[in-house]
C-alpha cells in the first residue's frame, strides 16, 4: 500500500503524523547534501592559480635575442592556442592567452618576426591600445586560457602565417603536430617551444608531494611532440588524456625545476622550489632524542620501584618474581621484549615479564615496610 501523502492527510485532519511516517529533523531538504569544494580544496586551487600566474608573468618578461628562438616560441603559441577561422574569403587567426603581458608579447613577436600586424582584444572582445615596445608588467589576469583571457587577432596574412608556422600545409590543410625540424632542433629552440606552449596552455600546482606541471594540448600528436622535445632537454615528460583532452605532464619536483629553468623562469623558482632542507630531519631527530630521554626516565623509575619492592619483601619474595626484578635491575635500559627474549632463562614474552614485575610491585604495596614497623615498635 502506498504511503504517499500520509503526513499531509494526517495534518489536514488535525492529527499528528504517526511515528512511522514522521520526518527526522536531519532529513530536511538539503540537510544531507555535501557542498562541493571544501576549504582544503579551495586553498589548493588558490595555490595552483597563484603559482601559474607567477610563472606566466615571469615568462612574459623573458628576453630572447635569437630570431630562431623567437620563431620557435611563436610556433608553440600558435600550435597550442591558435585557431583558424574563415572570414570573408580569408583566414583569420585567433590566439587566446591568459594575460595582457603575454598577449602583447605575442603581438610584438608576430610583427617583428613574421611582419604580421595583430590586434590585442580584451576580455570584452574590444581592441586594446597598447604600446608594443615594452610589455606591461603584472601577474596573469586569468588562468582559464580560453575564457575570460586576452586574445590576439590576426586578420591580414593569416593563411600565410599558418603555413609558415606549421599549422597548415601548402595546400591549406590543417596539420595536427609540431614541425619535426623544431622538435629535433637545437636545445634553445626546444626550450622556446615549451615556453610558448606553457604561456598559453600551461598550469602549475604545488609545491609539495602533489606538485605537477601540465600543458593542455590540442591533439595527441602535439602532446607527443612536447614529450619528444622535452627529451632533447634531458627532461622526462609523459602524456596522458584528462577529461578527453591530451596533456603533457611531469610530477617530479626536480624535473619541474629543470623544465621551468630551461624555459627561462628564475625568480619564481627561488620562492616556489626549495631544495630539501634539514628542517624536517632536525624535527625527526628532536623527536627521537625526546623519546629516548623519556624511555630512560621510565626505566630509572621502574628500577627504583623494583629495588624498593625487593627491599620490603626481603626473603618473602617469590622466586619467579625475584628473578624478573633482578633482570630489570641488571639491564635497566633494555626493553621488556629484550629482557624476556635475550636475558631470561628460559625465554618468555614481554607480557610475561611486565606481569611479573607488576605483581612484584603490587605485592610490595600490600606488605608492611619493615623499617616503618620497627620504628613504630620503639
Amino acid at each position: 500500500m502506498s504511503t504517499e501523502g500520509t503526513d499531509d492527510e494526517a495534518a489536514a485532519r488535525g492529527r499528528q503524523p504517526s511515528r512511522r511516517h514522521r520526518r527526522h529533523p536531519r532529513a530536511r531538504a538539503g540537510a544531507g547534501l555535501r557542498v562541493a569544494g571544501t576549504r582544503g580544496e579551495g586553498a589548493a586551487v588558490t595555490r595552483q592559480v597563484l603559482a601559474t600566474e607567477r610563472v606566466l608573468a615571469e615568462l612574459a618578461q623573458v628576453r630572447v635575442a635569437a630570431w630562431c628562438c623567437r620563431r620557435a616560441e611563436l610556433v608553440g603559441v600558435l600550435r597550442f592556442a591558435g585557431q583558424l577561422h574563415p572570414m570573408g574569403g580569408r583566414v583569420v587567426v585567433l590566439v587566446t592567452v591568459g594575460s595582457l603581458a603575454a598577449a602583447v608579447r605575442v603581438q610584438r613577436g608576430l610583427y617583428e618576426v613574421y611582419g604580421c600586424r595583430a590586434d590585442v582584444l580584451g576580455p570584452d572582445s574590444r581592441p586594446l591600445q597598447v604600446d608594443t615596445g615594452t610589455p606591461p608588467r603584472g601577474t596573469a589576469a586569468a588562468v582559464g586560457h580560453g575564457s575570460g583571457g586576452h586574445r590576439v587577432l590576426i586578420t591580414t596574412g593569416g593563411a600565410e602565417l599558418a603555413r609558415r608556422t606549421g599549422l597548415t600545409d601548402r595546400a591549406g590543410r590543417g596539420l595536427r603536430g609540431v614541425p619535426p625540424q623544431l622538435v629535433a632542433g637545437r636545445v634553445c629552440d626546444v626550450a622556446a617551444l615549451w615556453r610558448g606552449a606553457f604561456l598559453t596552455q600551461g598550469g602549475l600546482s604545488g609545491p609539495g608531494r602533489k606538485a605537477e606541471l601540465t600543458v593542455t594540448c590540442p591533439t595527441a600528436e602535439a602532446a607527443m611532440a612536447l614529450v619528444g622535445a622535452a627529451r632533447r632537454l634531458g627532461v622526462p615528460v609523459r602524456s596522458k588524456e584528462f577529461r578527453g583532452q591530451p596533456q603533457a605532464f611531469v610530477r617530479d619536483l626536480d624535473v619541474i625545476n629543470a623544465l621551468l629553468s630551461a624555459m627561462g623562469v628564475r625568480e619564481m623558482l627561488t620562492r616556489w622550489y626549495q631544495p630539501p632542507s634539514r628542517a624536517g630531519v632536525a624535527t625527526v631527530e628532536a623527536f627521537g632524542e625526546s623519546n629516548l630521554l623519556r624511555a630512560r626516565a621510565a626505566a630509572e623509575q621502574a628500577c627504583a620501584g623494583v629495588q624498593e619492592a625487593l627491599r620490603i619483601l626481603g626473603d618473602r619474595v617469590p622466586e619467579h618474581l625475584a628473578d624478573a626484578g633482578a633482570l630489570r635491575l641488571a639491564h635497566p635500559e633494555a626493553t621488556l621484549e629484550e629482557l624476556g627474549q635475550r636475558y631470561a632463562d628460559p625465554p618468555m614474552t614481554k607480557d610475561a615479564v611486565a606481569g611479573r614485575i607488576r605483581r612484584l610491585l603490587q605485592l610490595a604495596e600490600r606488605t608492611p615496610d619493615p623499617s616503618t614497623t620497627a620504628s613504630t615498635a620503639r
